[in-house]
């Protein structure tokens, strides 16, 4: 469906589309652009969100079907809200928010785009299933967006990202990182790709329960999480740096520790065919420490996580996965 939108506003930008196809809606802020927040609630279908250097907030809608001749006076008794754009949505201002929703269920199979002031903070929420994509494009100030299922995709943007998603993949392309606040992006299943400026800074914690964790930056970690078994694989070390022997070496420490636990067990069995009602079980020897930046939960693999810095740390970025890779790069 990204495509489609895509195709649809270079139609729209170059006039293919027919006056009765298309409709726009203009809302004109109050009050000063970067104080202002456009909230969107309850789409169920594609949106695209594009800066501009402009000062109103242009909303285009392709698809939306008016009420027919025969309910002229009558009002649907599945509407939302109150329609007031003649495109399908409910537009209301609250302070410095401009609320806008789908007002009936007619609205729910449209296209939207937003065309608005880049300087305008944008808050996306969708309770909706329906496997409906988000895209935002040419953005400097704060982006919040959380889906329950679709794709997220950002584009040319500065931050801070929230974007959040349970079923779906998230791919942002930053062109610079706002030092001022934090950024989060979260999915439960679905991969991560973050792109970056290998000049920024940041400092990442970052984590994948089942997937991997891949990246050309050139970061330095600061420390690993830990495991299930509750001990720390931690040395700082660069991310490109001796692989080979850190793997081996982190393979080996976790080989060790599950010995120790198996001589743990044998212990507790002796004592119990004792007749030993009570018994304190051994503590395991602490695996030595290796050159290493993931923390693996287990010696197959499964489960990592790690902080690291780029050039010696800054706004704070965290990034998890549940079922899903992380990619994390430098941009070209």
């Amino acid at each position: 469906m990204r495509l489609s939108i895509i195709t649809f506003l270079l139609i729209l930008i170059s006039g293919g589309l027919h006056a009765q196809e298309t409709k726009k809606h203009l809302i004109k802020p109050k009050g000063t652009l970067s104080e202002t927040r456009l909230v969107l609630s309850g789409f169920g279908s594609d949106i695209l969100i594009e800066g501009t250097t402009g000062s109103d907030i242009e909303i285009f809608s392709e698809g939306f079907e008016e009420k027919p001749e025969r309910a002229e006076g009558l009002r649907s008794l599945s509407d939302m809200a109150m329609e007031n754009t003649s495109i399908g949505l409910n537009v209301e201002y609250k302070g410095n928010e401009v609320i806008v929703m789908p007002a009936s269920r007619r609205s729910q199979d449209a296209e939207y785009v937003f065309k608005v002031p880049r300087s305008i903070k944008i808050k996306l929420a969708d309770n909706s299933f329906k496997s409906n994509n988000v895209e935002v494009k040419g953005m400097n100030n704060e982006v919040e967006l959380s889906c329950q299922s679709g794709d997220i995709f950002i584009e040319n943007v500065t931050g801070p990202i929230v974007a959040k998603t349970i079923s779906g993949d998230i791919e942002i392309k930053f062109s610079n990182l706002n030092q001022k606040l934090p950024s989060s992006i979260n999915t439960i299943s679905g991969d991560i790709d973050i792109t970056i400026s290998q000049s920024d800074k940041s400092s990442f914690s970052i984590s994948s329960i089942s997937g991997e964790v891949y990246t050309d930056l050139d970061l330095k970690v600061e420390k690993t999480g830990k495991s299930v078994y509750d001990f720390d694989i931690d040395i700082q070390v660069d991310v490109n740096e001796d692989m080979e022997r850190a793997m081996k070496e982190t393979e080996k420490a976790m080989k060790d520790h599950e010995k120790a636990l198996k001589e743990m067990e044998k212990e507790t069995e002796k004592h119990m065919i004792k007749g030993h009602r009570s018994v304190v079980a051994p503590v395991p020897p602490v695996p030595p420490q290796v050159p290493f930046h993931f923390n693996w939960a287990t010696p197959s693999g499964i489960g990592s996580k790690f902080q690291a810095e780029l050039n010696g740390g800054g706004v704070n970025f965290d990034i998890s996965s549940i079922s899903g890779d992380v990619y994390l790069r430098k941009s070209e």
